[in-house]
C-alpha cells in the first residue's frame, strides 16, 4: 500500500520494497536470518539494525520519543496521530504505555470505569457475588476486551472496536482524536477512511 502511494521518490520506494519483502519472507517463513539456523522449528530472527531502537534505561520513553517526538505540542495536527501508531499485543503494556503518555500531557485527565455487575444467567446465579468476586473480574484482562479502567485527556487518539454506524464512518478499527470528556459521554473526532474531520459522541464506561 505504502510503494503505491504517491509522490514518493525512487529511493523511498526501493526501501519500501525491501522492508516488504523482508516482511513477507518472514510471514512465508523463509526468511534466512534465523538465530538458529540448524533448529528446524526455531522462529526467532534478526531483527535489521536500523529497524531498533536503543532503548536505554527507559524502553517506553525511547520508543515514545521515536514515534510522538512532539506530542507535547497542544496544537497538533490530528494527522499527525493518523500517520503514526505503537502496537503491542498484551493489553497491560497498552496500558503501561499509554499511561506513560498521558502523563507526559498538560490538559486534565479522567477516568473512566466499566460496568462491574455480574450477569446471573446461570443455575448459580444466587452465588455469583460469591464465585466471581468483582474485585477479581475487574482485573482481568482478555484479549479483545477492555479494561476496568480507562484514562483519556482531550486531545489524545483511541479506536473504535465495534461497528456503530458504517454509514457514518464508526466501524471497527476507525481512529479518532477525542474533543471533550463528559460524565458518561466521549466527543471524538474521525481521523481515518472517508469520514475524516466528522465528529461523533456516544456513551462509553459507565462509572459507579
Amino acid at each position: 500500500m505504502r510503494l503505491s502511494s504517491n509522490g514518493l521518490s525512487n529511493d523511498q520506494k526501493k526501501e519500501l520494497a525491501i522492508f516488504g519483502n523482508w516482511i513477507l519472507a518472514i510471514g512465508d517463513g523463509t526468511q534466512q536470518d534465523a538465530l538458529f539456523p540448524d533448529d528446524y522449528d526455531a522462529s526467532m530472527i534478526k531483527i535489521p539494525q536500523d529497524l531498533l531502537l536503543e532503548a536505554g534505561s527507559n524502553p517506553i520513553l525511547a520508543i515514545v520519543s521515536a514515534v510522538y517526538p512532539s506530542i507535547r505540542d497542544i496544537n497538533i495536527d490530528p494527522c499527525y496521530f493518523r500517520e503514526r501508531a505503537i502496537v503491542t499485543p498484551r493489553n497491560a503494556t497498552v496500558s503501561e504505555i499509554n499511561n506513560f503518555i498521558l502523563n507526559m500531557l498538560p490538559r486534565m485527565k479522567r477516568i473512566y470505569l466499566s460496568t462491574d455487575t455480574v450477569c446471573k444467567t446461570s443455575s448459580d446465579g444466587d452465588n455469583a457475588n460469591i464465585l466471581y468476586p468483582v474485585e477479581f473480574i475487574n482485573q482481568l484482562e482478555f484479549n479483545g476486551m477492555l479494561s476496568h479502567i480507562i484514562s483519556l485527556r482531550i486531545g489524545i487518539p483511541i479506536m473504535l472496536l465495534r461497528n456503530l454506524n458504517l454509514s457514518t464512518g464508526l466501524c471497527n478499527g476507525t481512529r479518532l482524536i477525542v474533543t471533550q470528556l463528559a460524565e458518561k459521554i466521549i466527543e471524538a473526532q474521525i481521523i481515518t477512511g472517508s469520514f475524516i474531520g466528522n465528529r461523533d459522541n456516544g456513551s462509553t464506561y459507565k462509572k459507579d
